[in-house]
């Protein structure tokens, strides 16, 4: 029975450094991430602009975001991509600043701090992100053991010695099994 890959994945500690609007004033920045092209979609509050690096606070401080990614094709990862568009958050209407990108494999595999480089529409550079970002792959194994023993300690004395055998599971309880 094939199971589908499951990944812990955390994102923290973004910070925003040198990002300018269209204009080249200092926004007040939000972000909109998009994970595995509508798997996971989530947007921060805006940044203060009266800052020289802009934090995210109420959505990163703390244990940041995370959630559970599971993937049939875990083989494309290097297809799959973290999507991230910064927004000049405005009274009327949001101004788009430009975007990031990074494939799923290199953050499965690379460094957990990653910076990013912000690319306008006309392809100038807008600022750069600095973030932490973790997956780690959730296993579970089953295995069969033909004989296990285990002793177990109290006051620093054997008191209770346990034959497992003949494939059974490894659930201890304090009664022997058979």
């Amino acid at each position: 029975m094939a199971t589908v890959p499951r990944f812990r994945v955390a994102i923290t500690g973004v910070i925003g450094c040198g990002i300018t609007n269209c204009k080249g004033n200092k926004p007040d920045t939000k972000l909109k991430f998009a994970w595995d092209v509508g798997f996971r979609t989530f947007a921060t509050e805006a940044a203060d602009d009266n800052v020289l690096d802009q934090t995210w606070s109420k959505t990163f401080d703390g244990d940041g975001v995370r959630f559970e990614y599971t993937t049939k094709h875990p083989e494309s990862l290097h297809q799959k991509m973290m999507k991230i568009q910064v927004w000049d958050k405005n009274l009327l209407k949001d101004e788009y600043i430009g975007s990031t990108e990074i494939d799923l494999h290199s953050i499965c595999t690379g460094p957990p701090m990653i910076k990013l480089n912000i690319s306008r529409q006309n392809g100038d550079l807008a600022g750069t992100l600095h973030l932490s970002v973790t997956m780690q792959q959730i296993a579970e194994v089953h295995f069969a053991v033909n004989e296990v023993t285990l002793t177990c300690m109290r006051d620093n004395l054997a008191y209770e010695d346990l034959v497992l055998k003949h494939w059974v599971s490894l659930d201890y309880k304090k009664t022997k099994t058979r």
